[in-house]
């Protein structure tokens, strides 16, 4: 099994662009200036940036002719036209993988800020991705590899680097979990950890909206300073601390369920329902337009229910997508609702009606009008 790798940073195949020998390195033959559109170049093209791997024993091997080397990944960057910022792998059944950090030996500094965004990219692959255990298994494959590569020399390199981090480098609400991580080495005295060590911290608020609570008895992981609220000094501002969570001091949040046909609901009057899992145990959510005017109508117990929340302003403000009914009362307000949208296109049917009849009243008493005042003055043409 075999697939076809080339860098498409600056090909032919994918933009029409004019290639000259000043962009190729000294120790390599000068070529003359070629127009990369040509089928001549395109060749040559192809023999300094594109390559063949071969799968042995479950893992992928590049054969690299120029530098006349078998999974010898360093010669194929060293032999490459252009810089390494992407490289797909392409199968024969059209099937694309991006294998660029195998390649690229600058792929934990530099050559991830001269990439575009990740998740456009991903998107642009998917339909020409391979199966999901493939892809863990080059995945696998490829980070074995980026671990076996010596850890950075400066502090800028670790603050963006996708395996290891310092503990200065953490933003607000990141932490280190847990406290006793392995330490991989020091960098100037202090030490580095695992990127995977990395977790994000969130209040209480921020964590019910993604449908989990924290666990009764836990502390605070961590205290941050909170943002200043309007109307706050600068000295109450230095004072408001908030207390943020880890993942693992929470639980998926349950509901209390709908008893005697009455729907639980906050302090506000409204039911949380920042995730489909936060909807109560025998209630029902309705998006129908005007259906709370209904449940209001047929004196049925109710809840508005809100999404998230918006800002603008200056403040935050509910968003409020539809209500919260108990799945009893459910075919009769539906039933109800249908009816009541009947009569509503009845009254807008005969509105419109009366509109039209009353347009053609006035557009006939104009014309007679008209006619008596040629008639009176003898008005001719």
């Amino acid at each position: 099994r075999k697939r076809k790798v080339e860098n498409i940073t600056k090909s032919p195949y994918f933009d029409d662009i004019t290639v000259t020998s000043s962009s190729l390195p000294s120790k390599r033959p000068k070529l003359n200036t070629y127009d990369a559109v040509a089928h001549d170049d395109i060749i040559i093209y192809d023999n300094y940036n594109s390559w063949t791997e071969i799968l042995l024993a479950g893992k992928w091997m590049c054969l690299h002719l120029p530098s006349i080397s078998v999974n010898q990944p360093h010669l194929c960057e060293k032999h490459c036209q252009h810089q390494m910022n992407y490289i797909i792998a392409i199968e024969n059944d059209h099937m694309i993988y991006d294998v660029t950090p195998r390649y690229a030996s600058q792929w934990c500094t530099s050559t991830c800020k001269n990439r575009i965004d990740s998740k456009w990219w991903s998107e642009c692959l998917q339909p020409f991705t391979p199966s999901i255990e493939e892809c863990e298994l080059e995945n696998e494959d490829i980070t074995a590899s980026l671990l076996s590569n010596p850890l950075p020399t400066t502090a800028s390199d670790y603050r963006t680097h996708p395996l290891y981090v310092l503990r200065s480098h953490l933003l607000k609400f990141e932490a280190i979990y847990p406290e006793d991580s392995e330490v991989i080495d020091y960098f100037r005295g202090e030490p580095v950890y695992s990127r995977n060590c990395v977790h994000f911290l969130h209040t209480r608020e921020t964590w019910l909206k993604e449908g989990r609570i924290v666990k009764k008895g836990e502390k605070p992981y961590k205290s941050v300073k909170g943002r200043r609220k309007k109307g706050q000094t600068t000295l109450e501002a230095e004072s408001n601390m908030i207390d943020v969570f880890g993942k693992w001091q929470t639980e998926e949040y349950i509901p209390p369920p709908v008893v005697d046909g009455k729907v639980p609901r906050n302090e506000y009057g409204n039911v949380e329902l920042f995730q489909s899992s936060m909807l109560p145990a025998g209630s029902v959510h309705l998006h129908e337009p005007g259906i709370a005017r209904v449940a209001r109508k047929l004196n049925l117990d109710y809840a508005p229910a809100m999404k998230g929340w918006d800002f603008h302003g200056g403040y935050c403000h509910p968003i409020i997508e539809g209500i919260v009914v108990a799945e009893e009362f459910k075919d009769i307000l539906i039933e109800a609702w249908l009816q009541e949208q009947q009569i509503i296109i009845e009254k807008e049917s005969k509105k419109r009606e009366k509109r039209i009849l009353e347009r053609w009243i006035k557009l006939t008493k104009g014309l007679l009008v008209k006619e008596r005042v040629k008639k009176r003055f003898l008005f001719t043409q």
